[in-house]
């Protein structure tokens, strides 16, 4: 036998050697490493391994595996189960070294019903650790209400999973989803979304989802819709930092188009919008506290159990001076742009009467009242308002117009109201109105003055800003005097 024809049986062999060996290897490696493999994957998502059955095979592992959520999936009492299994591939199925078949369930509470979406998944998994799988969903029906005569049904649907072997990000890609929800079987609406697209980073703390377009109908076998909307971004994140957890969430889309309005021109009227909010120093134990709550609240049959585990979660969430804010809503539109801000953040002060509030109970009416408004006061807040000139004169030209035809009064007399309103608006003499209704001369006088100086900041940037930090409350930078009472 020449050296040649050597080297190559030599290869056979090997080959052959390692494709009889190979699935028992793997199976043995798949064995040792599932466990930890799958509290790191679960950790990522707020999911604890609450039990695993491994049967191994020397050409197949049957797993059985129930995961249990935990943070904020605790709410709702969410759990996974996944059953089925993983053939330990031979060396002719390089580079794929798994492949897997899964049916799974997603069960959730819901008015303290157990619903479960059950769907399968069919994966391979490679030398390097990426991950490609399909995954199927059955149709689902949510009840919306105790009596069952409303109802949420989720069509079925599909996807593509894939998660990268050397950076371990995840992408998934949807298939059309269609939501219809039904009262005594009439149509209320459908709500269909275009395939979208989600990724989630190696960490699980930062994702984001894109779709092309959502619709809507209220009519019952028209493929026409009542709504659409385009372009829709959502982008998340949460952080965690000595057992306190903050996270935000900013939502972006394009035009929303409405038929029904076309006749009057205001069918694309809203041409887009941005949002984000956020939270922030919530501790972990507060949200094991409120699933608590919610459990009992569905359960109904206890209401002091329901008392002490609401006062539980109080006390609780007060304990990380939780901060809970819009940071901006932007509605922009064809007319103009209005943007909308707002946050509420605990202090030491507030929790200190918030404990006071629950350890003193029962209170009188009077005591409720009187520390009811040191607790608002005590707490740290903002609301804020801004509008482009382009929406103030539209919308006083509109205010004209209606106010004529509410009056009988002409086209002429409609147009001059509204150049009224519109030299208020931009002025900020509206916002001495209230002062004149005083009737106090020297209160009168004092809030006018102050008004002045509030509407210096209005004229420029069409913005009002209320501020109560501290204990002290301003309005566009100026201080005012807080009330008495609530």
């Amino acid at each position: 036998m020449s050296h040649a024809k050597k080297l190559m049986a030599g290869v056979v062999a090997v080959a052959v050697t390692a494709g009889a060996v190979l699935p028992g290897i793997t199976g043995y490696i798949l064995e040792n490493n599932i466990q930890e493999r799958l509290e790191l994957s679960a950790d990522k998502f707020n999911f604890s391994v609450s039990s695993v059955e491994i049967n191994r095979s020397f050409n197949e592992t049957v797993v059985d595996i129930l995961l249990e959520g935990e943070g904020v999936r605790r709410l709702s009492h969410e759990s996974l189960e996944l059953s089925g299994s993983i053939q330990h591939n031979t060396i002719f199925s390089l580079p794929d070294l798994l492949l897997a078949e899964l049916d799974f369930t997603y069960y959730t509470y819901q008015q303290g019903i157990q619903l479960g979406l059950p769907g399968s998944v069919l994966g391979t998994v490679s030398w390097n650790g990426s991950v490609k799988a399909d995954i199927d969903t059955e149709s689902l029906e949510l009840p919306l209400d105790p009596m069952g005569t409303s109802t949420l049904l989720v069509a079925p649907t599909s996807g593509l999973l894939k998660v990268d072997g050397r950076s371990k990000g995840i992408a998934l890609e949807l298939n059309q989803l269609h939501w219809t929800v039904r009262d005594t079987n009439a149509l209320v609406m459908s709500v269909s979304m275009e395939p979208s697209q989600v990724t989630i980073s190696p960490s699980g703390d930062v994702w984001s989802m894109n779709i092309p377009s959502v619709s809507m109908s209220t009519t019952e076998g028209t493929k026409s819709s009542d709504l659409t909307l385009e372009e829709i971004s959502v982008e998340g994140e949460q952080t965690s930092d000595q057992q306190m957890i903050s996270s935000n969430v900013a939502i972006s889309a394009g035009q929303l188009t409405v038929p029904a309005l076309e006749p009057i021109k205001a069918d694309k009227v809203i041409e887009g919008f941005t949002l984000s909010s956020s939270v922030e120093n919530v501790t972990e134990s507060s949200i094991t506290q409120l699933a608590s709550l919610m459990k009992e609240v569905d359960l109904l049959d206890n209401q002091e159990a329901v008392k002490k585990a609401a006062r539980e979660f109080l006390v609780e969430l007060s304990k990380g001076n939780p901060r809970f804010a819009l940071d901006d809503f932007t509605l922009r539109t064809t007319n103009g742009d209005l943007g909308i801000s707002f946050d509420a953040e605990g202090t030491d002060q507030s929790q200190s009467v918030l404990n006071t509030i629950i350890n003193s109970q029962p209170l009188t009416p009077e005591q409720e009242d009187a520390l009811s408004y040191q607790f608002m006061i005590g707490m740290n807040s903002s609301a804020k308002i801004v509008l482009s000139d382009d929406l103030v004169d539209w919308s006083c030209k509109r205010i004209g117009e209606q106010v004529a035809v509410e009056q009988g009064a002409t086209a002429a007399e409609g147009e001059l109201m509204g150049g009224m309103c519109k030299t208020m608006a931009d002025s900020g003499d509206f916002l001495g109105v209230p002062c004149m209704e005083m009737t106090d001369s020297q209160q009168q006088t004092q809030c006018m003055e102050t008004m002045n100086q509030v509407k210096v900041v209005w004229a420029e940037s069409k913005t009002l800003e209320v501020v109560l930090k501290d204990g002290e409350l301003t309005l566009n930078g100026t201080p005012l005097e807080l009330p008495a009472t609530l």
